[in-house]
């Protein structure tokens, strides 16, 4: 897993709770049975550092998992 500070540019981009979240794959659009790069940027609303914050990455499909981070 690698890890980056920077903001993503074309990102789908969502606030939960006290986070923004942005989502980048590569391709654009994903396409069945090829690879697909998974971005994702967790980021604190007000600005605080985010330290040792658990994330768990579960990809599914029709209720049945396809990739786990765990």
């Amino acid at each position: 897993m690698h890890c980056f500070a920077d903001q993503l540019t074309n990102a789908l981009q969502q606030r939960i709770g006290n986070y923004n979240i942005q989502l980048k794959t590569e391709p654009n659009i994903p396409i069945a049975n090829e690879t697909t790069k998974i971005t994702l940027r967790i980021a604190s609303v007000n600005g605080d550092e985010i330290v040792d914050l658990p994330v768990i990455i579960r990809i599914t499909k029709d209720n049945v998992v396809l990739s786990n981070s765990t």
